[in-house]
């Protein structure tokens, strides 16, 4: 169970040297929420850094590098969004690289790229280092456990110990080997090669090769040998008897064995792999040793399967980052050092000290060889931004893929409904009408003509009708594309050419109805039935009624002539045979208006494109986590909770009289009042640590001991400045934690009772039923009917017009005249019965509400539990609302919908304030109706 405590900065305070007992002493900071606010701010720096960097990287137009920078380039300077003017992306790279103005797009590129061009690096292998990171660091599990591995790949110049990179040449070949040389040794004509299978096998196959290709010395290689023979002997792969003799042949023989990495062979299976070969290579190229290594590795069952890409796409790309035949980032290290700079190594930051070590340097090839430092001051701080930009990159990419695969579902279901013939709508050459009608025929080809309904949520199918071949809709297509398409124009603004919409049809179904019952099946068309069906329709939308009425003009053209009756009458058996071997529409004006709205909600997506949203301080804040940048929470540690004092002790990057970034301990005092309200601390400031909640409490009863005891020094610190209603500045402190609801749940003590009496579905997933007597396969512990003589139920209904309904019911094996039987179990049979109930109102649903007496409360109990004044009809309207309310309906000619309600007395005392409103949007919508036909008949008269 995650819960995210929230404090509130009240201090901030910086080390002042030390006491007379060694403790450190604390002064406050000067203006520290401004200095939280600038730590805030240079970490949104730091990651439109990174972001910037990564961008830099891509040259070809396929990659999506080149196109993260062509998105890039429209928030470049400053850019509106939700109604907000943000500063764009050049601001953050010119406070990261202290330049005067903000650098335009092309000049930041070339800032990444300039360094690594000369020193050499192709623009292909730049661009597949930046590839290779987005590819492998894919994901925000990946990025968590990977990007302090990436990191120092892309900003360090060097490593503390050897490393190996994820596409190296010697490791792919490994990983390949690993694959194949089960199925090598077990093919029978191997036997007769021993000699070929020993050359070639190589060391490098088993363990990561060290010390530029020297060898063992001898006294090693001897050492390595029995470790090997004495550890396949205890694994059972060899005898007592082998043992010996092998050893034996190393009295006369000095096997090169290259020196080796100790920590690529850290697993016992990886050990026995490796000893394996060294068994065969140098000693037992034959048969027995054949048969030693068939020992080590089982017998392949099946194939070995080559692994699948999810995509095509993503199938290309793998292909692409092994097409220099070497690790693309190893390659551009071994020509300039580094790939970008750290961002903590620009000029902007102080280190505390200087160090010679190239891992505590952020420094291309030549500046190495010019004897310049570049210095990384706080490599934590960096892999946090490192990380955080490689999110915002890939839940970006996400959401273009997401946006993808919604286009290819609608668009794969105008084909489904109406084949080919769905591109004929885009056929201009507008921008957006060209990228459609590709789209559709890309799928189109995909499928080779025969498209299948997109999965649904639940991985079905939707039953969607086909359109080839129906009449129906073919008349239909007329009346929307043709008859109609000037009265579409008119009254929405634009010729649209598939009309139909919900609101058009409002009330269809009760036109219908009615329809059918005026003309029967196989009914001819007749001049005097359509006369019967306009009086029919008229009816239905005279009066209020009229606005739950849609197009009138479209209903009218469905009476027409015999070929739009066609559209709803109802079917003979030998339409409706036609019918369902063509899966065609039962209702063909329904299923139109589903493609209607399909085709709209293609367009709608189609032409609003994705933008990308860097880093704002303010607007699109990138949270801070001080504990992922320290050793945090050890006792004797330097960064800790201090929760006696309410205080927390965190690094932060604080600016220098000089302007110059450095990171320094910072001891934050805050306040929290959910910390007493759960029992984290008491009133009085003891320290209590119980983490239970008020309704807990209650629940569970006044007891000594702690309910859910949980340290706060595991509790994780986030950073999040934010701004109240008036715009003020606030520093807020977030404490995210993992909490273990099982501690309540055994408190409870009902728990353990009801451990699997319930119907599983799926997954273990417990659903509300009750398990009886045959439905219990005997894995379970007990049955509930043996422990319980009766049983009460709590059941919600929620609602539309309330909150909810509940009710309480009983149930046992007592019976009386308001129980109902619900099973038989343990010999007996059980009976429910309803106990009590009652509605659950929210705020404007009459619910009660603990007030103060008003005057139309008479019952003299002053402040108590009452009706709220204002319920679900709103607040009564005063006098001059309801004049006002007349005045309008009077202008708008619209009188006629108060015409029981002689004046605004009246008026006060029948309608709330709410509901003089909903008649005042009735009156709106027929004046606007009203004022749609006019301009139609002004069209029509000039």
């Amino acid at each position: 169970m995650k819960r995210i405590y929230q404090g509130r900065a009240s201090r901030v305070e910086i080390a002042d040297g030390k006491d007379e007992h060694g403790k450190a002493k604390w002064k406050e900071l000067p203006d520290w929420s401004l200095a939280l606010w600038r730590h805030h701010e240079i970490f949104q720096d730091a990651v439109n850094y990174y972001i910037v960097a990564l961008a830099a990287l891509g040259n070809s137009p396929q990659s999506k590098l080149t196109r993260l920078r062509g998105l890039l380039e429209k928030v470049w300077t400053s850019f509106d969004k939700k109604g907000q003017r943000r500063s764009g992306m050049g601001e953050s790279l010119k406070r990261a690289w202290q330049m005067a103005e903000p650098p335009t797009l092309a000049e930041a590129v070339e800032r990444f790229t300039k360094p690594l061009f000369s020193n050499g690096v192709r623009e292909v292998e730049m661009e597949l280092a930046g590839e290779s990171l987005a590819f492998d660091l894919g994901g925000e599990g990946s990025i968590q456990q990977g990007g302090i591995e990436y990191w120092p790949y892309f900003c360090q110049s060097g490593f503390k110990r050897g490393v190996t990179f994820p596409r190296e040449a010697a490791q792919l070949a490994k990983e390949k080997a690993l694959h194949q040389l089960p199925r090598v040794i077990w093919n029978p004509r191997v036997e007769a090669h021993t000699s070929l299978l020993q050359r070639a096998l190589k060391q490098a196959y088993f363990c990561n090769l060290s010390g530029g290709g020297k060898t063992l010395p001898e006294i090693r290689v001897k050492e390595v040998f029995q470790t090997a023979l004495t550890a396949l002997e205890g694994a059972g792969h060899i005898t007592a008897n082998q043992r010996q003799a092998l050893a034996a042949k190393l009295e006369t023989k000095r096997p090169d064995v290259f020196e080796y990495a100790g920590g690529s062979i850290n697993k016992d299976a990886l050990k026995k792999r490796f000893f394996g070969f060294l068994v065969f290579k140098h000693l037992a190229p034959d048969l027995a040793g054949l048969e030693i290594l068939r020992r080590i590795y089982a017998r392949p069952k099946q194939k070995l399967k080559q692994k699948r890409s999810d995509s095509p796409q993503q199938g290309d790309l793998e292909v692409r980052l092994l097409s220099l035949g070497e690790d693309p980032i190893k390659l551009v290290r071994a020509k300039a050092g580094i790939i970008f700079r750290a961002f903590t190594a620009l000029p902007g930051w102080r280190c505390g000290s200087t160090s010679d070590e190239l891992h505590e340097r952020s420094a291309y090839a030549h500046e190495i060889s010019a004897g310049e430092c570049h210095q990384v001051a706080w490599k934590d701080f960096d892999v946090a931004a490192f990380k955080e930009a490689l999110k915002v990159y890939n839940q970006f990419q996400k959401n273009v893929e997401d946006r993808e695969a919604k286009l290819d579902r609608l668009a794969l279901k105008l084909l489904v409904m109406d084949g080919e013939r769905a591109a004929e709508g885009y056929s201009g050459q507008s921008e957006l009408e060209r990228g459609i009608r590709e789209r559709l025929a890309n799928l189109w080809q995909v499928a080779k003509g025969k498209p299948k309904p997109p999965a649904d949520a639940a991985g079905e199918e939707p039953a969607l009708p086909r359109f080839a071949g129906d009449p129906r809709i073919e008349r239909l297509r007329k009346i929307v594309n043709d008859d109609l398409a000037e009265e579409y124009r008119l009254t929405d603004g634009r010729r649209t050419p598939y009309g139909l919409r919900r609101r058009t049809m409002k009330g269809w179904g009760e036109v219908k109805r009615k329809w059918q019952q005026i003309v029967r099946s196989g009914e001819r068309f007749s001049e005097e039935k359509r006369r019967k069906l306009k009086a029919a329709l008229d009816e239905l939308r005279g009066g209020e009624k009229r606005e739950q009425i849609g197009s009138h003009k479209l209903f009218e053209a469905l009476i027409a002539d015999e070929e739009a009756w066609g559209i709803w009458r109802e079917p003979d058996d030998m339409h409706q045979e036609q019918i369902n071997k063509h899966e065609w529409a039962s209702d063909p004006l329904e299923a139109f208006r589903e493609y209607c709205e399909i085709r709209e909600a293609l367009e709608e997506v189609s032409s609003r494109p994705l933008n990308f949203t860097p880093a704002d301080a303010r607007y699109s804040r990138r949270l801070f986590m001080f504990t992922d940048v320290c050793s945090f929470g050890k006792d004797r540690g330097e960064f800790k909770h201090d929760a006696k004092a309410l205080a927390v002790t965190v690094p932060v990057a604080l600016s220098d009289s000089d302007g110059k970034i450095s990171m320094r301990p910072c001891r934050l005092r805050y306040s929290a009042p959910r910390l007493v309200r759960d029992r984290i601390r008491a009133e009085d400031g003891a320290y209590l640590q119980d983490w239970t909640q008020p309704m807990m409490r209650a629940l569970l009863g006044e007891k000594d001991d702690r309910i859910n005891p949980q340290e706060l020094q595991d509790a994780a610190v986030q950073l999040m400045p934010d701004f109240d209603a008036k715009g003020k500045l606030r520093i807020l402190l977030n404490f995210p934690l993992d909490l273990n609801e099982e501690k309540i749940r055994e408190r409870v003590g009902k728990a353990g009772l009801w451990d699997k009496q319930f119907v599983s579905w799926k997954k273990g997933a417990q659903l509300p039923f009750l398990r009886w007597e045959q439905e219990f396969d005997g894995k379970e512990s007990h049955r509930w009917w043996d422990r319980v003589s009766s049983f009460r139920v709590l059941a919600a209904d929620l609602g539309t017009r309330h909150a909810a309904s509940i009710a309480i019911v009983e149930c046992g094996t007592k019976r009386d005249g308001c129980s109902r039987p619900i099973g038989s179990a343990g010999g007996k049979d059980w009976f429910a019965r309803y106990r009590t109930g009652s509605i659950v109102r929210l705020p404007g649903e009459n619910a009660e509400v603990l007030r103060p007496e008003s005057p139309l409360d008479k019952d003299g109990l002053g402040k108590a539990f009452r009706e709220e004044l204002y319920g679900e009809r709103g607040r009564t309207a005063d006098d001059a609302e309801c004049a006002e309310t007349f005045a309008m309906l009077s202008a708008l000619g619209q009188s006629d919908l108060l015409n029981d309600i002689p004046d605004a007395a009246a008026l006060k005392q029948r309608l709330s304030f709410p509901e003089q409103n909903d008649k005042l949007l009735v009156a709106l919508r027929r004046a606007q109706n009203w004022i749609a036909t006019c301009v139609s008949w002004h069209w029509k008269l000039t």
